[in-house]
């Protein structure tokens, strides 16, 4: 901080304020002693008279300062208060005015003044500048969500009927007398046709999730039936484990509203989840109750289990967890993102729990709905 003023009784008492406010301050006797010392330093602050003797003026050196560098503030003095003063100086830059003489308090206030508006000034500047690169970095997220559309929709239209034509072709193959290579090699062609098209499906469901376009179509649910097909349907996922699955279902939850196409996908993959994490000659359990209001749908493994420091992420970012244990079974990593989205279409969550070495229960949790009243009979 600078302090220019001929009278020495007022650059000592500019300085005692400043250094009591915290400030290094420099005194100058005179404007070209101050510009002299512009040549080599840089300063927050410039206090100055108006009227010094010599060949650089206050007003003078207020235009330096600010010409040099425009981000120092400047207060002026003066012991002739008269407005024609004020003007000039305050047209070069000046950010505030002293009539002379004043106290050391004043003086204290309108310099705190000054650092506060050039405080907010800087922070005014930082804002301006976070909101342009945030404006920019949203851009680009739309640029990047058109993009992710864009390829979705080729998905959808490009990848959907070579699919189709290609499993139809290998069902067809299937259905001919082929020698015994043939036909295994028939199975495994099916297998990984039928693998491709269950990625793409996910990969739109999961799209579909994203945007929040899902629409309920509730309908009274036969829970029990619906779970015990489902297992029979995997079993191909889990009978060269020899997995044991026991399905247990509360009698009491009736038939609840659900949407069951959305319920049997949030199902399959936490079933398909447990069946890959587990060990082989294990046992799987699924159990379906009612607590707190709510149905929930907990699938229980004894498996390798979730690291500990993994497990307050996965509320939070179920991609993220499901892809760091994707690695070891392959597959998306998409399946915990669709079964958190499902439940949250429905009003609910998911709740995980798990020990390292012990096992895992996921439990989908779902709000039971009453069902709508019967229409009024016909009279």
């Amino acid at each position: 901080m600078m302090v220019v003023d001929d009278d020495e009784n007022v650059r000592n008492a500019c300085e005692a304020t400043l250094s009591k406010m915290g400030c290094d301050v420099e005194v100058f006797p005179s404007g070209e002693a101050a510009r002299a010392r512009l040549d080599s330093a840089c300063f927050d602050l410039v206090v100055t008279d108006i009227y010094m003797p010599g060949s650089v003026s206050g007003v003078q050196l207020v235009s330096e300062v600010k010409r040099r560098s425009p981000s120092t503030d400047v207060i002026i003095m003066t012991g002739a208060p008269e407005l024609g003063t004020a003007i000039p100086g305050l047209k070069s830059g000046a950010c505030d005015y002293l009539t002379k003489p004043f106290s050391q308090n004043f003086l204290a206030s309108v310099v705190e003044r000054c650092l506060e508006k050039r405080r907010l000034s800087e922070e005014l500047g930082r804002e301006r500048i976070m909101r342009a690169e945030l404006e920019a970095a949203y851009h680009e997220l739309q640029k990047v969500e058109h993009l992710k559309e864009g390829i979705l929709g080729r998905v959808h239209h490009e990848l959907r009927a070579p699919i189709t034509v290609a499993r139809l072709a290998a069902e067809s193959l299937a259905e001919e007398p082929l020698s015994e290579k043939g036909g295994s090699l028939v199975k495994v062609v099916r297998k990984g046709i039928a693998d491709i098209q269950d990625r793409v499906e996910e990969i739109l469901l999961y799209s579909k999730l994203q945007k929040r376009e899902v629409e309920l179509k509730l309908s009274e649910v036969d829970l029990p039936g619906l779970l015990e097909a489902l297992v029979a349907r995997l079993k191909p996922h889990f009978a060269e484990k020899n997995l044991a699955v026991e399905v247990s279902c509360d009698p009491a939850l009736g038939r609840p509203l659900l949407d069951a196409g959305l319920v049997e996908d949030a199902c399959k993959h936490l079933f398909l989840n447990a069946a890959n994490f587990s060990r082989g000659d294990g046992h799987i359990l699924i159990a379906a109750f009612r607590k707190d209001a709510a149905l929930r749908i907990a699938f229980t493994d004894h498996g390798i289990g979730i690291p500990e420091d993994q497990l307050p992420r996965l509320s939070d970012a179920f991609y993220q967890a499901a892809e760091c244990l994707t690695r070891e079974v392959g597959g998306l990593g998409l399946g915990l993102a669709i079964v958190r989205r499902i439940a949250e279409a429905h009003g609910g969550g998911v709740n995980v729990k798990s020990r390292l070495g012990v096992g895992s229960t996921f439990t989908l949790v779902l709000p039971l709905r009453a069902a709508p009243p019967a229409p009024p009979a016909a009279r």
